[in-house]
């Protein structure tokens, strides 16, 4: 029986029908795309199926959109667990708690830096190394405050920038005109894609 299994595997592998699973990455199986699209499908009137936190739901619908780009859940031990990633828990719904869940369990590679609303360089390098399905988290005491989801790209005052979709104010803005209002001094951009 066992050798009869191996030569049935070794045949669909070899015509193409099963592959061999790879392990998962943090950065595998995952769709920007998908991520960007519910986040534009939800950015005004949030997912019924869904709790939503008024003036605190940030972090909650970022979440949904990185589960529909292809993460999957992992349940947690319990509510402030960084063990894992699973609606309504610490690391779904809170920003700082997401940050630590991602960077310091998973792996994804965060870029951190100062906000400086005049510096076109760091708009330009956001740009250019961020898509949609990216996050970005904003904070001045070192826990993130805010969680956005980037949707694709625009320009702002002339010069290309992110467009990113937020909850808790329900909205779409350039990444750059955010900068401006965020009352954060230093922004995190969390990429889930491989580097391109």
């Amino acid at each position: 029986m066992r050798k009869k299994l191996i030569k049935t595997v070794s045949m669909l592998l070899s015509l193409g029908v099963v592959s061999v699973l790879a392990p998962r990455t943090a950065y595998s199986a995952y769709s920007g795309g998908s991520a960007a699209s519910y986040a534009l499908n939800y950015v005004n009137v949030p997912n019924p199926n869904y709790s939503y936190f008024n003036n605190a739901d940030c972090t909650n619908f970022v979440s949904q959109c990185v589960y529909v780009g292809g993460k999957d859940t992992v349940p947690v031990s319990s509510y402030a667990s960084l063990d894992g990633w699973a609606p309504y828990s610490a690391t779904w719904a809170n920003a700082e708690y997401f940050r630590r869940y991602w960077k310091n369990t998973r792996g994804i590679n965060v870029y951190n830096t100062e906000i400086n609303t005049s510096n076109n360089t760091l708009n330009a390098y956001i740009y250019q190394n961020y898509w949609g399905g990216d996050v970005v988290q904003y904070h001045s005491t070192g826990d993130s405050q805010h969680s956005q989801m980037v949707v694709g790209q625009t320009t702002y005052n002339g010069h290309p920038t992110l467009r990113v979709a937020q909850h808790s104010d329900n909205a779409l803005y350039p990444l750059s005109y955010y900068f401006t209002i965020t009352g954060c001094s230093h922004v995190r951009v969390f990429r889930f894609h491989p580097y391109k």
